[in-house]
């Protein structure tokens, strides 16, 4: 399934899509909060709650909603779902490094999602805090954070936790590249992004719409976060079916 912002036949898919995550959302988030509740389990419902608070931005945005609601959206799983999780996290941190390490995928894509919604240093604090909760550090995550203005300071990380996916977005951010060579590794990064993705061991990024309920989207936000926090002329990017075009534009604009 090809997913379009601007394809109608998804959209009534999209809206259904919606109200079902939000459903499983509230569930999860009672589920969480229940201090009554094993921790275990009460970890657990908060990492689906922000998978699927990730899964409601992503369908929101396939559905052609208007990016202010595409963005609360976004700030909900930013300064809240994510920070929460990490929170029950430091309560056993052995215990959720071993059970919920990993993911590396899923922090970049919240880095890039918060440069996305021009959230200021103040306000996306703590969702840098809940990535430095994670004893792995990584190149692109540090060019992402600088961007979000907390790069003083912050030890100097060169080497990626997965090279075979983040090499050329981790080249389009050099300051020292040319705007040629920067748009070209861009270019290469977004065109093979969904095929990494899926030789990942995590199984978000099924295409079909009935075989996996866990990721809703294929928008590759990490290529416009880059294209916008670094200065890369997007034009030739902006008709890729993994493009957000609308919310780089939205970017722009705040």
């Amino acid at each position: 399934m090809n997913v379009s912002r601007n394809n109608t036949e998804t959209v009534e898919y999209w809206i259904d899509r919606v109200a079902r995550l939000e459903v499983r959302i509230q569930k999860n988030v009672a589920w969480r909060d229940d201090v009554e509740d094993r921790f275990d389990r009460r970890v657990m419902a908060g990492s689906v709650t922000f998978h699927e608070t990730f899964n409601l931005t992503s369908a929101l945005y396939s559905s052609g909603a208007p990016m202010p609601e595409v963005v609360a959206a976004a700030q909900r799983l930013l300064l809240d779902a994510y920070p929460r999780f990490v929170a029950l996290c430091r309560e056993a941190p052995d215990y959720a490094r071993g059970a919920y390490g990993g993911g590396w995928d899923f922090r970049t894509r919240y880095l890039a999602m918060a440069v996305l919604c021009r959230l200021p240093p103040a306000q996306n604090l703590p969702l840098v805090e809940a990535i430095d909760f994670w004893p792995e550090r990584d190149a692109v995550w540090e060019r992402f954070i600088a961007a979000l203005g907390h790069g003083a300071g912050r030890p100097g990380v060169t080497s990626l936790v997965w090279p075979q996916a983040y090499a050329p977005l981790l080249e389009a951010m050099d300051p020292e590249g040319t705007e040629l060579t920067r748009l070209a590794a861009l270019r290469l990064f977004l065109n093979g992004w969904l095929k990494q993705m899926r030789v990942s061991t995590n199984p978000f990024y099924s295409n079909e719409k009935n075989k996996n309920n866990t990721y809703v989207g294929h928008w590759c936000f990490e290529a416009a976060a880059a294209a916008l926090a670094f200065g890369i002329d997007d034009t030739i990017l902006r008709d890729h079916e993994h493009y957000p075009a609308d919310w780089a534009d939205w970017a722009r604009m705040h």
